[in-house]
């Protein structure tokens, strides 16, 4: 007599099955995305009085630091922060609060562009913070790593190569340094909207 298995057959793979899994995977990802390029913008430059400049240096400082950048100088008596260079990846951050656009977020993936950030506080005369109306502008600076004479060998990355202009580097051009691409008017003009509607929130408190 031969035995037969009473095992349950084997369900079949249905093909939806793992369609709204990765749907779900996919929303996600778009969310994430979406979420880094949302709109910037506003003016980068406002006018507080001098009885608030110590909250609006403060509040500005404070803002940086939310946004991830080390600073550098903080120089209350003459009116200036800065900060240390701060590098976003682009698609690989796109919760970061510095791409705006599509085409500048795969700028950021595919080029090293670090931000700077320099905050001045002015009286009207140009001067530091003194009696009257203080301006705070915000600028943030878009850098580039500057690599001359670098030969890329496309069939073996490792057997590129790097040649020295001396004619650069009497000019004190080196290889990895940074110079400056442009201006991110639209990332300060929301740092600056973040300090001013902090300033309004705690004035309203």
């Amino acid at each position: 007599m031969v035995g037969t298995s009473s095992g349950a057959k084997p369900t079949p793979a249905q093909p939806g099955r793992y369609r709204a899994p990765m749907r779900s995977i996919l929303l996600i990802c778009l969310a994430g995305v979406l979420a880094g390029c949302r709109s910037h913008g506003g003016p980068r430059a406002f006018v507080v009085s001098s009885s608030l400049y110590g909250e609006a240096f403060d509040a500005t400082r404070d803002e940086l630091r939310r946004a991830g950048y080390t600073l550098e100088r903080v120089d209350a008596a003459n009116g200036e922060l800065l900060t240390a260079p701060k590098t976003v990846a682009g698609f690989a951050t796109p919760f970061a609060p510095e791409p705006g656009s599509i085409g500048q977020m795969t700028d950021d993936t595919l080029n090293s562009q670090p931000r700077t950030v320099r905050v001045t506080f002015r009286d009207a005369a140009g001067g530091p913070p003194g009696v009257g109306d203080v301006t705070e502008t915000v600028e943030v600076v878009i850098w580039r790593t500057n690599r001359p004479g670098t030969r890329l060998e496309t069939e073996a990355i490792r057997a590129s190569s790097v040649w020295i202009d001396p004619a650069l580097a009497e000019r004190g051009v080196r290889n990895g340094m940074l110079v400056p691409l442009r201006r991110d008017d639209n990332f300060a003009g929301e740092l600056a909207g973040r300090v001013r509607d902090r300033l309004s929130a705690e004035r309203e408190e």
